[in-house]
């Protein structure tokens, strides 16, 4: 007998590896899942056709999820794998959510460090969506906040941002 239990691929980076395994252990799955960890050190930063061209699909999965934060048109990977491709959440500590389920907040009480809330992206978003993820980095206890922008290309409106 077949289960009918639905089973994922989750396509990371060597740095998020272990996070991703903490926060799919913490979860009451209903669901099975495999991790495969890329040679990339930032999974945000990999791109459809680059894991397209490095995922090693040997079995069947109902579908592969890939970070939130990566670009490109998902079918790349569909082609190759002949599996559906999932784009996750941005934050993979946002995956109980993804899943319908209750997140639990990190505890952060133990660290005597700054935190740093990231606005991935910044230069497409305008500046109301900047300010408006800025104060709720804020709220959330961020003492710096970054503005991302591509390596090349530059961030019109930088300064007034």
């Amino acid at each position: 007998m077949q289960s009918s239990r639905q089973t994922y691929l989750f396509v990371t980076g060597k740095l998020a590896a272990k996070a991703l395994t903490d926060v799919l252990n913490a979860m009451d799955l209903d669901f099975d899942y495999e991790i495969q960890v890329l040679n990339s050190t930032v999974a945000a930063l990999m791109n459809t056709g680059w894991i397209a061209g490095r995922l090693d699909v040997e079995k069947k999965f109902d579908a592969i999820i890939v970070p939130g934060r990566c670009h490109g048109d998902l079918a790349v990977i569909e082609e190759k794998t002949g599996v559906k491709v999932l784009r996750g959440p941005d934050d993979l500590n946002d995956l109980p959510m993804y899943f319908g389920k209750e997140g639990v907040a990190p505890d952060l009480s133990e660290y005597g460090t700054k935190i740093l809330g990231e606005i991935v992206d910044a230069y497409q978003i305008g500046l109301d969506a900047i300010l408006a993820r800025a104060a709720y980095y804020r709220e959330s206890g961020a003492d710096f906040i970054d503005l991302g922008c591509p390596p090349s290309g530059g961030f019109p409106g930088v300064g007034r941002a």
